[in-house]
């Protein structure tokens, strides 16, 4: 399996990405690159195989869309894992998704919390009795039916069946096929805090294949507040 790990940070965040690199690696796969946007530090000491991309952070505060379609764009592989740079990666992780297969355009994971709670991998944004309805904040962006206003959303139990129509693609993980995120880019318009991830699930999750793996399993170097309590 041909796969493009794409990390992006920047200075200031970029601690755990030694430990992200050695999860990688520890999947004993072959066919890979990794690439990193982000940050000054030359990677290739640990591993040639990273193409690191520095990325001007002045331009547009905290523009993670621009980071997430530059992997997409500079991927050799047609298989991209996106993760920001504190998300790191079971032992069996590789062994998992090889097991599980091809047939998907866009799929999730259990993410665990450093704690080894759950963290949002999969939820539902607006599913009826569930989540508020998500309605425009025109400061933030320019889409009609969309307003991002915190974490209210509710977690998504996938194994047991789930409904695509409401489901929301959290941005701190997921894998994508390379040509759907070209035909599907994340909206550069917004950036960090601006709901991207949601903005980008609402657009594509009538017109894609979503699937939940939940053998392969990445965990999170640092604790990471849910916003609301998560509803099993």
């Amino acid at each position: 399996m041909n796969i493009t790990y794409g990390i992006i940070t920047c200075d200031d965040t970029c601690q755990f990405i030694p430990k992200i690199i050695e999860s990688i690696l520890g999947q004993n796969g072959l066919n890979y690159e990794i690439i990193i946007i982000g940050g000054n530090r030359d990677w290739t000491e640990i591993d040639s195989r990273i193409n690191h991309i520095k990325f001007d952070e002045n331009i547009k505060k905290s523009w993670i869309t621009k980071k997430k379609n530059l992997i997409t764009e500079n991927a050799t592989n047609e298989i991209i894992v996106y993760l920001h740079d504190y998300v790191y990666f079971d032992k069996n992780w590789l062994k998992e998704l090889e097991n599980f297969g091809e047939n998907w355009d866009l799929l999730c994971n259990p993410v665990l919390n450093e704690n080894g709670g759950p963290f949002r991998s999969l939820a539902y944004l607006d599913k009826p009795n569930l989540g508020r309805k998500w309605t425009i904040r025109e400061k933030w962006c320019p889409l009609e039916g969309f307003h991002c206003e915190g974490s209210h959303h509710h977690i998504a139990h996938p194994e047991n069946g789930f409904d695509h129509r409401y489901v929301y693609i959290n941005g701190t993980y997921f894998i994508a096929k390379k040509h759907i995120m070209e035909k599907y880019p994340l909206n550069e318009e917004l950036s960090w805090g601006m709901g991207e991830d949601a903005e980008h699930s609402i657009r594509i999750r009538d017109k894609v294949k979503i699937v939940y793996n939940p053998h392969s399993i990445v965990k999170l170097c640092k604790h990471k507040e849910l916003g609301i309590p998560i509803c099993v």
